[in-house]
């Protein structure tokens, strides 16, 4: 019998966070995900919290598998600089969804954000 959709959500975010920890120490807090994959997968976005001060790391940033999102003229210099990590670590993500067998495994919704500034504006009802 196939895992669940919601065994392979967990299976696919544990491992995620295991190698972004262990490749991104001094980055990754945390790494967790929701939305209503039991009505259909693409409703899942995955979270991965950073380390760092907030005004150098990107609020709500989504790579894109586009060429110019790190173009945006709004980022400092610290965040621009953080953009081709925040990009490869979007595709561990996404590789560790299709590792096991996550539908569309390749555009799943991957934010990053400071969890100091989570925290100070609200923990979880900073994401709605």
């Amino acid at each position: 019998m196939d895992p669940s959709i919601e065994d392979r959500q967990k299976s696919a975010i544990e491992s995620a966070e295991s190698i972004l920890k262990s490749s991104f120490p001094d980055l990754i807090h945390s790494v967790f995900g929701y939305g209503a994959i039991d009505i259909d997968p693409r409703h899942l976005v995955v979270w991965v919290m950073l380390k760092g001060r907030p005004e150098d790391i990107p609020a709500r940033a989504f790579p894109p598998n586009g060429p110019v999102w790190h173009l945006d003229p709004a980022r400092t210099a610290k965040q621009r600089e953080l953009i081709p990590t925040i990009v490869a670590m979007a595709g561990i993500v996404r590789e560790c969804f299709r590792d096991v067998g996550w539908p569309d495994a390749h555009n799943v919704s991957v934010g990053f954000d400071s969890d100091e500034r989570v925290e100070r504006f609200g923990g979880w009802t900073y994401f709605k």
